[in-house]
């Protein structure tokens, strides 16, 4: 007997499945395309601004340009508080790092490379993003800032008292500081930064100087502690007896030796 014999079933292919996967590798090597098209443009996206300047299609050149010809328009200055304790610090203590801050601009968007296609397809149809401008202390800057510090502490501090010593006769008298409540520098320099920020984006947007008020940090702040090694490098003399020059023939009067135990006095000190 003969068997019959059956032929594999033919696999038809559905030509709508063939051309939407044909349009959406074309759609999505598109999009990669403008992914990569926008990582290398030179460009700054739409609608970006620096601290209030638009820099929006501006390439990284002319955005340096134009920040650095804002700022030079610019007016600002911090009116700083502290207790009973007030000044001013002007916007000279900070220069603006325009390089920086174009790069800032032109990064806005740029974070990833598979999210910058559509991000800058966002900015096209409206989509808006500022960034801060960097600004850096200049040394008048901060030799300013640490004066008014000083200042501030010297006038509304909370009684810091660092610590000290005298030798009395044949005994080194050491004193303990008191701790003390003070400005927080580091903090307010922080604070100062970011308000500087601030205060140059109100003058850049609305084109005059607004004052703007910081009221600075505090902190409790205790004594430093001796420096035993300097403290004994300082005092330490070796005991001579008085002589007779042997070319003036003039007395040279005895020296009194001074010495004592760097470990010694740290134990002591910490015990008090």
């Amino acid at each position: 007997m003969e068997g019959n014999r059956s032929m594999p079933p033919e696999h038809k292919h559905n030509p709508a499945l063939l051309i939407g996967i044909g349009v959406a590798v074309a759609l999505l090597g598109g999009y990669f395309g403008v992914c990569a098209w926008v990582g290398q443009a030179d460009q700054v996206m739409p609608n970006v601004s620096v601290s209030g300047v638009d820099v929006g299609g501006l390439s990284k050149q002319q955005t340096t340009q134009q920040l650095s010809s804002a700022y030079e328009q610019a007016s600002f200055a911090l009116d700083l508080s502290y207790g009973t304790w007030n000044n001013t610090l002007s916007q000279t203590a900070w220069q603006l790092q325009a390089e920086e801050s174009s790069q800032l601009a032109w990064k806005a968007g740029r974070e990833h490379f598979l999210t910058q296609g559509a991000l800058y397809l966002a900015h096209l149809l409206g989509k808006s993003e500022q960034v801060d401008a960097v600004l850096e202390w200049t040394e008048e800057g901060l030799s300013s800032f640490e004066q008014q510090m000083d200042e501030a502490d010297l006038q509304v501090g909370g009684g810091l008292t660092h610590a000290s010593y005298a030798v009395e006769g044949d005994q080194l008298m050491l004193t303990k500081g008191v701790t003390g409540v003070t400005v927080d520098r580091e903090q307010a320099k922080t604070l100062l930064e970011q308000s500087a920020a601030d205060a140059l984006t109100q003058s850049l947007s609305s084109g005059t100087e607004q004052p703007t008020s910081v009221t600075l940090p505090s902190h409790e702040s205790g004594p430093q502690a001796p420096d035993f090694e300097d403290m004994h490098q300082q005092l330490y003399r070796v005991a001579e007896n008085a002589s007779v020059d042997p070319e003036t023939h003039e007395v040279v009067p005895h020296v009194v030796g001074l010495d004592f135990d760097v470990n010694e006095a740290k134990s002591l000190y910490d015990q008090a």
